[in-house]
């Protein structure tokens, strides 16, 4: 049994002791080729510990990018969960596209020469991320052959949700009116992710 609760974006916000938090984060995308994998399927987990707690979240969307499902969790850390005085310490790979952000805020929001005329996609994301990088949170990019010590845990928490990710395709649509480029439709928190990682449950 997961002790877990849906998640809309701005319900949970767990408080963490310590003057930095450790967020180790993950997604899980299917295989191009497949149905969901055309459908844009993702699903995205993180691990946050401080001092004495550890709890994990996970989302259920579609992103054009893994990027997008990776910045989200910072996003949504730097706003709900980071207390005033404490720096984010972000473990994941990727974020290539906050490389690309300072030029398209200069642009307004577009993208490079060849599609100028077209929003750079999840701007309103990667500009917020990209704004508080060195300031509340830093990158530490891990490669393929290095494991962060919460790395199990949240590729276990995205693979979840994935799978939650790919029974939500049908409905995927009637939120890209508004949101084109990446949204989560489902979320939960888990507050005891270590104990169920042993096989506890």
């Amino acid at each position: 049994m997961l002790f877990s609760k849906p998640l809309p974006m701005s319900d949970a916000t767990p408080q963490f002791d310590g003057d930095s938090l450790e967020l180790t984060i993950t997604v899980s995308r299917p295989d191009k080729s497949s149905f969901a994998g055309r459908a844009g399927a993702i699903g995205a987990a993180v691990v946050i510990r401080g001092d004495d707690d550890v709890v994990s979240i996970r989302w259920s969307g579609y992103a054009a990018s893994e990027d997008m499902g990776r910045a989200a969790p910072i996003a949504f850390a730097l706003k709900y969960i980071r207390q005033p005085h404490q720096r984010l310490m972000v473990n994941c790979r990727g974020l290539d596209a906050l490389e690309y952000i300072p030029g398209a805020r200069l642009r307004g929001g577009k993208g490079t020469e060849k599609n100028k005329n077209k929003p750079f996609a999840g701007f309103p994301l990667f500009d917020a991320v990209e704004a508080a990088c060195g300031v509340h949170w830093s990158h530490h990019r891990f490669e393929k052959d290095e494991k962060p010590s919460d790395l199990c845990i949240a590729q276990r928490e995205a693979d979840a949700a994935l799978d939650v990710a790919s029974g939500l395709i049908g409905e995927f649509d009637q939120h890209r009116v508004e949101h084109p480029d990446w949204w989560f439709l489902e979320g939960a928190v888990n507050e005891f992710p270590e104990v169920v990682a042993r096989g506890t449950f």
